[in-house]
């Protein structure tokens, strides 16, 4: 007769199998740098998802750049916008997006291919983000920040 499994066995083995799904679909995030402040500082831990298959404007995401690795930017334009660099300001589809500026040298106008994204830091006059390098692709998309209590 075979014996029943211990309750101890059991329940290793469910803590095992979730901790198993929990870092296939999560990871954490640290912030570095305050491009994304006053909505999260540096060195804050995020909790980002890996399953972002529906992006929407104002989510936050996290993107990997060639030359900064992992960052943490808003996205604020989506597949088929139009986004205007100009006289200082950020239009999408030609409304003015506040507070958000751009330098008064540059003017240009992206029109977003069917897997880009326009994205940008909260703290805008001391972010890296889509007005320097343009937009990102799907394929430099790891994940979303996960909402805890309607946050962010």
């Amino acid at each position: 007769m075979r014996k029943k499994p211990s309750a101890h066995l059991i329940w290793a083995v469910i803590f095992l199998g979730v901790t198993i799904v929990f870092l296939g679909a999560f990871k954490i995030i640290i912030v570095s740098g305050f491009s994304m402040a006053p909505k999260y500082h540096d060195g804050q831990a995020l909790l980002m998802t890996r399953c972002a298959n529906k992006v929407r404007y104002d989510d936050i995401i996290v993107i990997k750049q060639e030359d900064q690795g992992e960052v943490i930017k808003r996205v604020i334009g989506l597949p088929g916008d139009v986004i205007n660099l100009k006289n200082g300001l950020v239009l999408r589809n030609d409304i003015i997006l506040a507070p958000y500026t751009s330098d008064a040298e540059i003017e240009v106008v992206y029109v977003l291919g069917e897997d880009e994204y326009f994205v940008i830091g909260d703290n805008y006059q001391d972010s890296i983000d889509s007005r320097q390098f343009g937009p990102v692709t799907r394929d430099n998309l790891l994940g979303k920040i996960v909402s805890i209590d309607g946050l962010p």
